[in-house]
């Protein structure tokens, strides 16, 4: 993994680590290596400034958090919401289209079987094997292909449990969906504009389910002594989810 160790302040700020064999310099001091390595790296240490900080494991929020962008992100809020939403489990196996810079991919391949991910642009797709790399994820096939080439078996080799759909043009996803996605499989179209939602609920025959369309707000609240408000950085609109679910009719 990237992202070794954390190292914690008393006020919980939080450092992340990527190298350990080596001594590390912060605003609160220097920690020499020996000191790092008589704690097992893992434990309080003090600096040269006599700060006591603690050294902590990383978890694989600190990698999602720490992966190299070159598109933005479908973030915790939405993502969550969608792994929740389509039941996912260890046994699933997922398409991510529209790969950007792999926070699906990376979140999904550590929960799931198998994660095929496929991008148009090439440099999005080097950076989704750096950050697999990165959080050491072998369960990833990547490939640099247009969403109108996507076809089951010739592209990907095994139906999938959800179909994620990250494009511009979402509406050029509906025809691979029949044959790519499992029988009572999800796909859940990410859009920036409610109208491309509209027009995907519209493209869709009935043999498809319409679970919801949705927009998740987050608000976040300071809660410190007797102050209770909502915080001024509410972090609003993202796009809409359109989850669907295939049941095609013989």
């Amino acid at each position: 993994m990237k992202i070794k160790k954390l190292v914690i302040t008393p006020s919980n700020y939080i450092y992340k680590i990527e190298h350990l064999n080596r001594s590390i310099s912060l605003h609160e001091g220097h920690i020499d290596r020996e000191a790092l390595i008589n704690i097992d790296y893992e434990g309080i240490v003090e600096t040269s400034k006599g700060e006591k900080l603690l050294l902590a494991p990383a978890t694989f929020k600190d990698q999602l958090e720490s992966i190299k962008r070159k598109a933005a992100i479908i973030i915790p809020k939405d993502l969550g919401f969608i792994i929740s939403e389509t039941g996912l489990t260890k046994e699933s196996v997922i398409l991510d289209v529209g790969g950007g810079s792999g926070a699906v991919t990376c979140q999904l391949a550590a929960l799931c079987k198998k994660v095929y991910s496929f991008d148009i642009n090439p440099e999005h797709v080097k950076v989704i094997k750096t950050n697999c790399e990165d959080m050491e994820l072998n369960n990833v096939e990547l490939k640099e292909l247009d969403i109108k080439k996507i076809k089951f078996p010739e592209t990907i080799p095994e139906q999938v449990d959800l179909a994620v759909i990250d494009v511009p043009e979402p509406l050029e996803a509906i025809p691979m969906l029949d044959k790519v996605v499992k029988q009572s499989g999800f796909i859940v179209f990410y859009t920036p504009h409610i109208s491309q939602a509209q027009q995907v609920v519209e493209k869709l025959d009935s043999n498809y389910k319409i679970i919801t369309v949705i927009e998740l707000i987050q608000r976040r609240w300071e809660v410190e002594n007797k102050l209770l408000r909502p915080k001024h950085n509410m972090l609003g609109h993202t796009a809409f989810l359109t989850i669907v679910r295939k049941f095609l009719r013989p």
